[in-house]
């Protein structure tokens, strides 16, 4: 799928894809990390999510885990 990185505030991005991105959450949720489903904001659903922008050492670890979670055809929904 394709990922769309959007300015957001303070130190959170916005994160949007054609497909739902709501197997990727769960997948980063069985790993520790949480990211928000921002079904509840007013004009976006569940093709968006919500990250923070933190240390290095955890970028990176959100990165490669949501790397290796889009590689995966199994894990994201064609919705």
């Amino acid at each position: 799928p394709c990922l769309q990185v959007h300015p957001g505030a303070a130190n959170y991005r916005l994160l949007s894809c054609h497909h739902s991105l709501t197997p990727l959450q769960q997948s980063l949720a069985r790993q520790g990390i949480l990211v928000r489903d921002c079904r509840s904001f007013p004009g976006l659903d569940h093709h968006w999510l919500r990250i923070a922008v933190g240390r290095r050492r955890h970028n990176r670890r959100l990165v490669a885990a949501m790397a290796a979670g889009l590689k995966d055809p199994n894990l994201y929904s064609l919705s």
